[in-house]
């Protein structure tokens, strides 16, 4: 503008901070130079430019509404740790059994995603975040290093848990041996595992161990004591494994008492009981457990919310007679185990009384000493149960035995027979209707016969035609599978070639097996 003295463009950049109210601006240029001459002017400038900015950049956030955070942050803890659960890979080995992630899948490795996540795992002490732990056999981990970590692991979800009740799954199988040292060494090892879940047996709710026998009879010799809250407990003491000569060979662990007997007086005592639903003994640990069928029936007695139990009995011990029958009211999955040097069950059935069973599994290793079972139909008749399965293997009994069970359990769904004398008169009683126009078990699905060779195609072909042909195939009342095991070639081979109504039925959808020749016939693709 004109009439206007010239200004250095430095200064004009500057002289709204620099530039005093009132001073002559001759006094100012002169001020002004005297500045740009000194060494450090324009670092001095640079600092006063920066203040400023800075200065104004709070005034601007000053008067700007508030930052928003994330979303994860305005999430509950809780709401997160769900989501972490249903992303997380959850190994179930059965359908049944509780959630019980590894320290691979659980919050090890949740609190290395973030700061935010890490905050959670360590002061939430979620009831699914840090209450189930599985704990397996590492190969290539030395034993003192696996064990001290397995039992630090145990100590640190258990104080994190907070009081929640804790489930545990503990399988240490697979372990080549190289001789006796090394496996007593490894034995000592899983019991300071042991020992230390043992501290904590008043918080299990899920139990399932695959443990050396000894370790799994410490564990059972605090049953029913010190376990108020378990509902599932699964025992499968394994084998040991030893390398010789550069080959593999298993052998049989030391017997080791598996056993109730010592709590059995003091229970009956003081009318002891448990809250344990579900207790599964591993069916091939009969060999070197001493179970007793007096120690099944107190089983039963001492867990009186009992719904599944799986019980291997091997010892021949002493049958206590009771004065009373049991009844356990919530059983309704039953496996029993006899084993070659065990007592005839038949007095255990006697003395018991299930009126919820659902499916009962027999299992009569002992084919050298044939007995009979007449006390099974009486158990069945007597507890009136919604028998749905039937499954018995080698049971050296009477033909007539199996038809009373079939008579007296009209709901029967699932049919098993093995090692069992079958011969037509058992087909001609499935084919037959009785006075009310019905066969007797009208609803059985699915029949297997086992090792059952004294059947013979006129007899099977009727028995297939009435319970399929005689109903709609689309109804569930209609027979859908039927499996033949080493009942001999003949009888399947005329099934499929020479009666023309049977051949129909299985291209409709009956499902034909027959494991003589490792197959499964289905419709049109036999």
């Amino acid at each position: 503008m004109a009439g206007e003295p010239h200004v250095d463009e430095n200064v004009a950049e500057t002289s709204h901070i620099t530039l005093p109210v009132g001073d002559d601006e001759e006094a100012h240029i002169y001020d002004v130079e005297k500045k740009r001459a000194q060494p450090n002017y324009m670092e001095d400038l640079s600092n006063t430019q920066l203040r400023v900015l800075t200065r104004d950049y709070h005034r601007r956030m000053s008067r700007s509404p508030p930052c928003r955070k994330g979303a994860i942050h305005r999430l509950p803890n809780e709401i997160l740790c769900q989501i972490f659960l249903q992303t997380v890979p959850i190994r179930n080995g059965r359908t049944f059994e509780l959630p019980k992630p590894t320290t691979r899948d659980s919050p090890i490795s949740l609190r290395r995603v973030c700061r935010r996540w890490r905050q959670i795992v360590l002061t939430s002490p979620s009831q699914t975040l840090w209450c189930s732990l599985g704990l397996t056999y590492r190969k290539g981990v030395p034993d003192r290093i696996g064990f001290v970590k397995d039992v630090a692991a145990i100590a640190e979800f258990a104080s994190r848990s907070g009081n929640y009740p804790l489930s545990f799954s503990l399988h240490y199988r697979d372990r080549v041996f190289s001789d006796k040292i090394d496996e007593e060494r490894w034995e000592a090892g899983i019991h300071e595992v042991v020992k230390k879940i043992i501290k904590h047996s008043h918080r299990w709710t899920y139990l399932d161990v695959c443990l050396p026998g000894s370790a799994c009879a410490r564990i059972s010799s605090i049953v029913p004591w010190n376990i108020p809250r378990l509902q599932t407990m699964i025992v499968e003491p394994t084998s040991s494994s030893w390398e010789l000569n550069g080959s593999t060979m298993d052998l049989p662990t030391t017997q080791h008492p598996l056993s109730f007997d010592p709590l059995i007086e003091q229970s009956h005592a003081n009318l002891v009981t448990c809250k344990l639903r579900r207790l599964y003994i591993s069916l091939d640990a009969a060999a070197w457990l001493y179970m007793t069928l007096t120690e099944c029936w107190w089983t039963i007695n001492m867990c009186p919310l009992l719904e599944v139990l799986e019980f291997p009995v091997a010892s021949a011990g002493e049958w206590v007679a009771f004065d009373r029958v049991l009844q356990a009211a919530h059983l309704k999955d039953f496996t029993l185990f006899i084993g070659q040097c065990a007592p005839d069950p038949g007095p255990l059935f006697d003395s018991l009384s299930m009126p919820a069973l659902q499916r009962l599994n027999l299992t009569i290793d002992d084919s050298d000493n044939p007995r009979q079972l007449p006390e099974l139909a009486y158990f069945i008749e007597r507890s009136k149960p919604p028998l749905k399965v039937l499954r018995c293997h080698r049971i050296p009994s009477d033909e007539q035995d199996v038809l009373e069970c079939l008579k007296v359990a009209p709901c029967l769904t699932t049919l098993h027979i093995e090692g069992i004398t079958i011969t037509d008169e058992t087909l001609r009683a499935l084919t037959q209707e009785t006075a009310g126009g019905m066969c007797i078990n009208p609803c059985l699905q699915n029949i297997s016969f086992a090792h059952c060779i004294h059947m013979s195609y006129q007899a099977m072909v009727p028995m297939i035609m009435a319970r399929w042909m005689g109903s709609d195939c689309r109804s569930t009342r209609a027979l859908r599978r039927l499996s033949l095991i080493h009942c001999g070639s003949d009888l399947s081979r005329s099934l499929l070639r020479q009666h023309v109504l049977a051949r129909r039925c299985i291209e409709e959808g009956l499902i034909l097996e027959d494991q003589r020749y490792d197959d499964c016939i289905l419709s049109s693709d036999s």
